[in-house]
């Protein structure tokens, strides 16, 4: 082969592959901006997860209620053995008797 012909042969392979360059360089943008968007929506993920984590399940907050309600039922078991003790001793100290006994 002559000089001019692969000159020719080489302009007409540049012609036939420049749409497959022109394609595959499309593709790489794409898949530059899938990778960008991909990354977003797992940060995204990350931080909801993190998020999640703070949030109370129903077995959390049904544990907290229970307690709370332990806490409740002892302060006011305490605040009526103080009101019963306080009732005795000014019924003790009038000589006032008690309804409630026989």
């Amino acid at each position: 082969m002559t000089k001019d012909e692969l000159n020719e042969l080489k302009n007409v392979l540049r012609a036939e592959t420049e749409p497959i360059r022109k394609q595959l360089d499309q593709q790489g943008s794409a898949i530059t901006r899938i990778e960008k968007r991909l990354d977003a929506i797992e940060q995204t993920q990350a931080h909801m997860q993190t998020a999640l984590k703070l949030v109370a399940t129903r077995g959390d907050v049904e544990a907290a209620v229970e307690a709370g309600n332990s806490q409740l039922k002892a302060d006011l078991i305490k605040k009526i053995q103080g009101h019963e003790r306080r009732i005795t001793n000014l019924e003790d100290k009038t000589d006032t008797p008690n309804p409630e006994k026989n």
